[in-house]
């Protein structure tokens, strides 16, 4: 449900970040009890990368999720992105862009389903369907 891609020169361990990262974006599943179980998060590092016309640090966080554009969720979503990544790696908003995804349920796949039929079964129709605010602790 949730893939979250960065890109930056100043990761100094891959796996260490993306087990807090995995573990930090829980909440902004709202009140899941599997919420963890549907979370990857992929690491990419990425050397020579410029933005805004300097090489200083930067990122690009792609979120891929069912949730995206329903109620506050891409608020909530981009606010603590962009407070991990400033606290985590010390790379201020100003510095990187966050992409939110909603591809369908019928488009994202899981133990050999999409999502859309998954869904009912493991709980989560109502709470895909509906606009929901996520409950995002700070």
């Amino acid at each position: 449900m949730l893939q979250d891609v960065l890109k930056t020169e100043q990761i100094a361990d891959e796996a260490v970040l993306a087990a807090k990262l995995s573990k930090a974006s829980g909440p902004i599943f709202g009140p899941l009890d599997t919420k963890e179980k549907f979370i990857q998060v992929a690491i990419e590092q990425r050397k020579g990368i410029v933005f805004g016309g300097t090489a200083e640090g930067t990122y690009t966080c792609t979120m891929i999720s069912a949730k995206a554009g329903h109620g506050e969720y891409n608020e909530q979503a981009i606010t603590f992105f962009t407070e991990f990544m400033h606290k985590e790696l010390g790379i201020p908003g100003e510095r990187g862009f966050i992409f939110l995804i909603n591809p369908g349920t019928n488009n994202i796949g899981f133990c050999g389903e999409t999502l859309q039929t998954l869904a009912p079964r493991v709980g989560l129709a109502s709470y895909l369907e509906s606009g929901e605010k996520p409950e995002v602790n700070k």
